[in-house]
């Protein structure tokens, strides 16, 4: 086995659950940084490794070729290899001039850093903007759930107390009470919590 296919063989056993697009930038990042750290390569997409010299001086002064700098190559190309076969083809044409796998992350963060952003600002005004309204209480915690499932995702997770204190100004009239007992308690309340209280008061209000 030659050493270029030995630098390659660490990556033919590394599946890739997920392909990059344009929606799934963070979930992509973490898979394939996970990877990337177990094979103790991430000096390649981090700036940390230094190239070595093309050349050293040989005996009588002559120039030879680097074994470490051949070594570094045939590593951060099987590296080039493995991270364009994990993005999709929608994404592929922006990193034509890529020569090197920290080419390829710094043009990836760069692309993604703004959408990510927009992303957030977006998913925290929709956020705001709900309302139960004729909603069963089970439908306004599902989709509360799925913004703030979608901001994790984002990198933007919120705690338990910033999820409550979006849930709360989005109930009608009738919950009252829940929105007094919560905004008034000495202790934060605990997310599952205060959900099996709406639960309740939605039920009681139902009831009644």
């Amino acid at each position: 086995m030659t050493e270029g296919s030995s630098a390659a063989k660490p990556f033919t056993n590394k599946s890739k659950s997920i392909r990059l697009d344009n929606t799934n930038y963070l979930l992509w990042r973490q898979q394939v940084l996970f990877t990337i750290e177990s094979l103790a390569l991430d000096g390649h997409v981090d700036g940390t490794l230094p190239v070595p010299s093309q050349y050293v001086l040989g005996e009588g002064g002559a120039k030879v070729s680097n074994p470490e700098y051949v070594s570094y190559k045939q590593h951060d190309s099987a590296l080039c290899s493995w991270l364009l076969s994990s993005i999709g083809t929608s994404i592929l044409p922006s990193l034509v001039n890529c020569k090197t796998a920290l080419d390829i992350w710094e043009k990836i963060q760069s692309l993604f850093s703004v959408s990510s952003t927009t992303k957030i600002m977006h998913l925290h005004c929709s956020l705001k903007s709900l309302r139960k309204r004729d909603q069963s209480m089970g439908e306004y915690l599902s989709q509360i759930q799925s913004i703030c499932d979608n901001l994790a995702a984002c990198g933007n997770p919120l705690t338990e107390t910033m999820h409550i204190s979006v849930i709360l100004p989005g109930l009608p009239s009738e919950f009252e009470l829940v929105v007094a007992v919560i905004t008034s308690s000495q202790q934060p309340y605990k997310l599952e919590g205060f959900v099996v209280f709406c639960w309740i008061q939605s039920l009681d209000s139902k009831s009644s």
